[in-house]
């Protein structure tokens, strides 16, 4: 089982980048905490369109959850996508 305080890097893509980044979390951070972090580390290139919503696997996953809970693990790709106004959320 791995450690809620160790970090592990992950692949992440943010829909209209044009270019992936590797952000740092922990198993035990939420589904929320990582988009945050996708969107801080492209602020500079991409504006948010919507609310940001994490992607795995071509699921989307519950922003409530965990990053264990939800299977992720160190190297794997997340995407986070923009749910704009009049988009149902899951």
């Amino acid at each position: 089982m791995p450690n809620d305080d160790a970090l592990m890097p992950l692949y992440g893509f943010v829909e209209g980048d044009t270019l992936g980044v590797v952000v740092l979390v922990r198993a035990g951070d939420s589904v929320r905490t990582l988009a945050e972090r996708l969107v801080d580390a492209t602020a500079l290139r991409v504006s948010p369109a919507g609310e940001g919503r994490v992607m795995a696997q071509g699921l989307l996953l519950d922003p409530r959850s965990t990053l264990r809970r939800e299977g992720i693990k160190a190297l794997d790709r997340v995407d986070l996508v923009w749910l704009r106004e009049g988009t149902r959320s899951a």
